[in-house]
């Protein structure tokens, strides 16, 4: 079984989160249901498109239990599981014959390439994940489950969802960017649920809104989890003196265009 673990440790007190990620085994409704394993460890399982496996009130309950551990300096593990990479590791198995021909050569490549891009994917989505749970960015959550969740949620879609490349969904399209700096920023494609959804942003028409003027799910599904997501970008590039003020969601302008 192949494991990728990152440990962070809470100044704060004593705690410590501890998030890995390892290849799951076939995956039962059973099991999805039945997350949480410990009283602080949980289970975030991701399908193929970057939906997370839990229901709404599964998911707020780990994320209002998790806030609570983590308030309290206790340890905490969650394990992250991608679906695809066994599906992955499946079609390799098929294909792994002892004299392969040229054409089973080329698309065990083809798999094994897809893969390590799916596995960094992880890697990207934990480091995401570790960000969210501390500070700066725990504290504008203000202890509220709901906004800890969207959070996890909104990383795994902007990592892997496919929707805003084949148009299943309907989405507008939300630009992000640093207030004293305007070369700094990113955009992201906000799922609607409904053509009429539509009228929520179109005050966000304009020079740049305040972050806070997004209503609150797309705030902290999407716009949230993308201004993480090029934190964790520019942090690799190295070319920024303090890279984290990009976690101060107050320096940040919306528009929608």
């Amino acid at each position: 079984m192949e494991r990728c673990c990152c440990k962070k440790k809470r100044n704060k007190q004593s705690g410590k989160i501890e998030i890995s990620s390892a290849i799951s085994e076939t995956i039962s409704p059973d099991e999805i249901a039945n997350t949480q394993v410990s009283p602080h460890h949980f289970k975030f399982i991701y399908d193929a498109n970057g939906k997370l496996l839990l229901d709404d009130k599964e998911l707020y309950a780990n994320s209002a239990e998790l806030l609570f551990a983590i308030s309290g300096g206790e340890n905490v593990e969650i394990d992250v599981e991608f679906t695809e990479i066994e599906e992955k590791d499946r079609l390799l198995g098929k294909i792994n014959d002892a004299n392969p021909s040229p054409d089973q050569r080329i698309m065990r490549i083809e798999v094994m390439k897809n893969r390590r891009f799916l596995v960094d994917q992880i890697q990207l989505l934990i480091r995401g994940l570790e960000v969210a749970f501390h500070d700066p960015i725990l504290p504008f959550l203000y202890m509220d489950s709901r906004r800890l969740g969207y959070i996890s949620r909104g990383l795994g879609k902007l990592l892997f969802r496919k929707s805003v490349r084949t148009g299943q969904n309907i989405h507008i399209f939300l630009d992000l960017w640093l207030k004293e700096n305007s070369g700094i920023g990113t955009s992201v494609a906000v799922d609607l649920a409904e053509e009429t959804e539509r009228k929520h942003y179109e005050e966000l028409i304009g020079p740049g809104w305040d972050l806070y003027r997004v209503p609150e799910e797309s705030r902290y599904e999407f716009a949230i989890p993308a201004i993480i997501l090029e934190y964790l970008r520019l942090l690799d590039e190295g070319e920024l003196e303090n890279p984290e003020i990009l976690l101060d969601l107050y320096r940040w302008n919306v528009g929608f265009g």
